[in-house]
């Protein structure tokens, strides 16, 4: 039987697959959480967005807690917990409506499910064999993005309607998915502590065996994780730039087309998802995960300096530099998300891997938490146009630091590779 470059993937990964797109489709709440906050309840915008912020910072604390108990207790046991936690607070939004602890219930539920996703992160890395996690981590994420391009529809048309419904059907969703993984994927973090990696795995074969010692001991001896996450937050800085910066430039930019154009912007990044996800790891495959980082950088300094030439009052010329835009940032975003996962995992330990997980997440997301402060305090001195070149010369510098990381990685293997033949000889 011929060997092909693409051996299916296991079996347990349709359930996971499943598992992501329902979870997304079902999220009702959090992306309209704001939006519930001042419309629904009054509050001011300065009001709600100081909840949002602890709300956020409590998300970290939460990972870092959910990776600590993932690698002792379980992943599977640890995310079920919170699925079902964050149902059953749901639930109750539900059925005490929009009152003084709805905003407090829903706030508590965002920080579990929050946690779960390093968590889940590790999950897969148990289950999938090192050559095959870029593929796995792929797949899940276009399942997210197909889920995620759907449920905001529905929540949006429940909104003025029946907003209450909003937060039944997300606590359907997530008891939906606690069960399904609940019965149908067994625990991942036995077999990951014992098994022994591939010796096709991109790192080396010991990168993966259990350690003992606590969680910075074993990052002390992998410090590429953590320049790496520190790098990494650097280029989400840019990333973010859509969620802040674009909006406001379109506005002052096009006037009154201005929303119209941020929502092509948001319909194009999903369509780009969905489109690219699976030809963009076919034809990366054969690049590293830290070599194709770079790229990711490069694509996010050209698809947000291009909105540097977006002219004020443009027509249906300037829709359209934003939509190109739009899908050169997109194929970045892909890039990295379907890489980075691989490359942390492959340098964890099983038994700290979901510890590593949420470390480096929290690390690589203060890039997108601080993106509102960073440029907005930008913009007050310098005008929302002076963003973009920023935002390319920041990409650019993300982009050469991944270089010095793949250069210094390299190095780093050809010197181990020689030690271990003068040992053998």
């Amino acid at each position: 039987m011929r060997k092909t470059d693409h051996p299916p993937l296991p079996s347990v990964l349709r359930y996971l697959f499943l598992i992501r797109l329902i979870n997304s489709a079902g999220s009702f709440v959090m992306p309209f959480m704001t939006m519930l906050l001042t419309v629904k309840l009054g509050w001011a915008a300065d009001r709600a967005g100081l909840f949002m912020t602890l709300v956020y910072l409590s998300g970290g604390a939460g990972m870092l807690i959910a990776g600590k108990l993932g690698d002792g207790l379980g992943r599977k046991r640890l995310i079920v917990a919170c699925l079902a936690g964050a149902s059953l607070l749901f639930l109750l939004c539900s059925i005490l409506g929009f009152g003084p602890s709805l905003p407090f219930l829903a706030g508590a539920a965002s920080v579990l499910l929050n946690s779960t996703w390093p968590v889940f992160n590790a999950m897969v890395a148990d289950v999938t064999p090192p050559e095959q996690r870029r593929r796995a981590y792929a797949l899940l994420y276009w399942g997210n993005n197909i889920g995620f391009s759907l449920g905001p529809l529905a929540a949006g048309f429940l909104f003025n309607r029946a907003a209450t419904l909003m937060f039944l059907v997300n606590a359907l969703a997530l008891a939906i998915v606690a069960s399904m993984l609940g019965f149908l994927v067994r625990e991942s973090l036995p077999a990951a502590v014992a098994k022994q990696t591939s010796p096709r795995s991109e790192a080396s074969p010991r990168s993966e065996a259990a350690e003992g010692g606590g969680m910075l001991a074993v990052l002390a001896r992998r410090p590429m994780l953590l320049v790496f996450a520190i790098v990494l937050a650097l280029l989400n800085l840019v990333y973010a730039q859509h969620q802040f910066s674009l909006p406001l430039f379109l506005e002052e930019a096009l006037g009154s087309d201005g929303p119209s154009a941020f929502g092509m912007a948001m319909t194009a990044n999903g369509l780009t998802v969905v489109a690219c996800t699976i030809p963009l790891g076919y034809l990366s495959r054969r690049l590293s995960p830290l070599a194709c980082m770079p790229i990711a950088g490069l694509l996010y300094a050209a698809g947000f300096g291009i909105l540097a030439f977006l002219p004020a009052g443009s027509g249906s010329g300037g829709r359209a530099l934003v939509v190109a835009s739009t899908a050169i940032w997109t194929i970045g975003e892909i890039i990295s998300a379907t890489n980075v996962n691989a490359f942390v995992a492959a340098r964890s330990p099983a038994s700290h891997r979901s510890r590593l997980n949420s470390l480096v997440s929290l690390i690589a997301q203060s890039g997108s938490m601080l993106c509102p402060l960073a440029s907005g305090g930008f913009i007050a001195a310098f005008g929302i146009r002076a963003i973009w070149p920023a935002a390319a010369c920041t990409g650019l510098a993300g982009a050469a630091l991944m270089l010095v990381l793949g250069a210094a990685d390299r190095s780093g293997r050809r010197t181990a590779r020689g030690s271990a033949r003068g040992f053998g000889d």
